[in-house]
């Protein structure tokens, strides 16, 4: 992997485990109890944010490899179809991505 992608994935992965960290307080309360509204609302804006870093690193990735990324109205979609190797890479980061992530089908 290149040295500079390297280094932004790892800082995109480094705010994930932030993310994660700093919310184990809201995900070890929401194991106790029936999480109220204000519990749930920050609950959705941790899996909101949890996804935006997971997408920021599949398109650092795949522009690395392949500049032209997903941009019409499905571009959420096609970002994670073209990450598991669905649509056809030019330059083979779809078959280097799926080991990658350890990507298991639903």
């Amino acid at each position: 992997m290149d040295e500079k992608l390297k280094i932004r994935v790892l800082f995109e992965i480094s705010q994930v485990d932030k993310l994660l960290n700093d919310s184990k307080p809201l995900l070890d309360l929401c194991k106790l109890k029936t999480p109220d509204f204000i519990e749930i609302s920050a609950a959705a804006m941790l899996l909101h944010s949890f996804y935006n870093g997971i997408e920021n690193i599949l398109r650092l990735i795949i522009k690395f490899y392949d500049t032209k990324l997903p941009n019409d109205i499905k571009w959420h979609m096609e970002l994670l179809e073209f990450a598991r190797g669905l649509f056809p890479c030019p330059r083979g980061a779809g078959g280097w991505l799926k080991p990658t992530l350890r990507y298991t089908p639903w």
